[in-house]
């Protein structure tokens, strides 16, 4: 892959992962400003798995795969 391509790919990833944290912010917001219980789970569980997502691409982007 040419080092262009490469360094693309990399701007590309990191502008999706900053996409992915402004998301879990956005429901943190949520997650504190809502009287609703369902809507309150919801956003807990969404969360948690933006995080792991995030998590699982950040350690493929350091070298460090299962």
């Amino acid at each position: 892959m040419p080092e262009g391509e490469l360094s693309n790919n990399m701007t590309r990833l990191v502008n999706f992962m900053n996409e992915m944290l402004g998301a879990h912010c956005k429901l943190r917001e949520i997650h504190w400003n809502t009287y609703n219980q369902s809507t309150h789970e919801l956003s807990d569980s969404v969360m948690s798995h933006i995080m792991s997502t995030i998590d699982k691409l950040f350690e493929i982007m350091m070298g460090i795969e299962d």
